[in-house]
């Protein structure tokens, strides 16, 4: 935090922070509340956040920068939990909650958010929430991820619907003749998706609005937001292949189907 910085109401926490705040005092905001509680009242974040204030009589803007310390590390918590479904090693684990600590600002291809924000979002929550049901999901616990993923969709409704496709894409994988019976029929369908709706050019101010978000347009992007698409593909593409020192068998969601000319199984992954 002290290299990435902390910065209090600024961009969207401009929605976030005044809810939390008139949930710790409700006789703040008594007209305009709508601005900001049409999109809160949608999540549990602000009750969550604004109570402990209340509860704790604490002022409400050390109370946000607390929780904003501990979406931190609840983040980190569940790398390194992640981590702990593919790597034995201590060392590696801890190289990749590094990994993680060094690049938190750092923006995510084809969007307009970093890793984690240098302020307290229902981000800062639901994105190690994710990160938990996925491990869990790799481990084995279906109940847990699935805990985790109901947490998620408590504070932040839309990023549990991203977690759940995720999950449940690497679950197709893992039943493959779901998904050749399912999955390939529904994608194929969806070719004709584009004729359906309409999908014209906005005009106007709205399109001039619409330009000055680069990010939205592939030919648009830099170098280094093509890195980001490709890098992590190859990464799992290298790590489908072979099998570095001291990591676990590989999950079936990650791991190619073993070649009966090599004659590899799950648990000839391990060394």
């Amino acid at each position: 935090m002290l290299v990435h910085g902390y910065h209090l109401g600024v961009d969207d926490s401009a929605i976030y922070v005044p809810a939390i705040k008139r949930v710790a005092d409700p006789d703040l905001y008594p007209f305009g509340a709508e601005f900001f509680m049409s999109h809160a009242h949608f999540s549990i974040f602000a009750n969550l956040v604004g109570g402990s204030a209340r509860l704790s009589h604490l002022p409400i803007d050390v109370v946000i920068f607390a929780w904003h310390v501990i979406s931190i590390f609840l983040l980190l918590l569940a790398a390194w939990q992640l981590l702990g479904s593919c790597f034995e090693s201590s060392y590696a684990r801890w190289s990749g909650v590094a990994v993680l600590a060094a690049t938190l600002s750092v923006p995510v291809t084809g969007t307009g958010l970093v890793i984690m924000d240098p302020y307290l979002t229902a981000r800062s929550l639901s994105t190690p929430a994710t990160l938990f049901a996925i491990a869990y999901y790799l481990s084995g616990n279906p109940r847990r991820a699935l805990a985790w993923l109901v947490l998620t969709a408590a504070v932040h409704p839309q990023m549990s619907v991203y977690g759940l496709l995720f999950i449940g894409c690497m679950e197709l994988v893992r039943r493959r003749r779901v998904m050749n019976l399912v999955a390939e029929p529904l994608f194929g369908a969806m070719i004709g998706l584009p004729f359906l709706l309409d999908f014209g050019p906005v005009q106007g101010p709205a399109r001039e609005c619409l330009l000055s978000r680069t990010f939205f347009f592939v030919s648009t992007w830099t170098w280094y937001q093509w890195i980001g698409v490709f890098a992590p593909l190859v990464l799992l593409g290298w790590f489908s292949v072979v099998s570095p020192r001291r990591t676990l068998p590989r999950p079936p969601p990650l791991r190619r189907t073993p070649s009966a000319r090599t004659g590899r199984s799950a648990r000839g992954w391990r060394r």
